[in-house]
């Protein structure tokens, strides 16, 4: 998912992103074998509910859903059933692991329009804590527009302490 011919190829396309929100707790609680092994497992239950969209792990605990083709009815039917399908309990290496897992939705290029941009939403997303057990919300839920003000206000503050005015 680290081509930058993405943004260049796909000009009009959604993104769903999956993100483990309770990665640290499964971690500290089962290691880091099962937790590679958990994240095989999600990534093998995508692969098989999203179809022939393409589906990659990204890291931390985030993955990325292309859907390419799909009316926005269609993509939020693909991200509720893969939030409903990827929030319970994984019997893995011979223990019981609860996932804690939020969807978020983006359109490109409304919402992004290069993959800074693309990866920034989603650290917005996990930063908020907006991607609890069960969430599913779309870019707007998260007022995107919003977030870029601050981000505005902050790198202007910055500036001014930096030039001392």
């Amino acid at each position: 998912f680290r081509s930058k011919r993405f943004l260049r190829c796909k000009k009009d396309c959604s993104l769903i992103f999956v993100h483990i929100s309770n990665l640290e707790f499964l971690s500290n609680n089962f290691g880091i074998r099962v937790l590679a092994q958990l994240r095989t497992e999600m990534a093998i239950s995508i692969r098989r509910q999203v179809g022939n969209r393409n589906a990659f792990y990204i890291d931390r605990g985030r993955f990325v859903i292309i859907c390419e083709k799909d009316t926005q009815e269609k993509v939020e039917q693909v991200a509720h059933r893969v939030n409903r399908f990827l929030n319970h309990t994984w019997k893995v290496g011979g223990v019981l692991a609860e996932t804690s897992v939020g969807t978020c939705i983006i359109h490109l290029p409304e919402a992004a329009s290069n993959m800074g941009e693309i990866y920034h939403f989603f650290d917005c997303m996990v930063q908020e804590k907006i991607a609890d057990k069960n969430h599913f919300f779309r870019e707007e839920d998260m007022m995107v527009s919003s977030i870029r003000r601050r981000e505005e206000v902050d790198m202007a503050i910055e500036r001014a302490i930096e030039n001392h005015s």
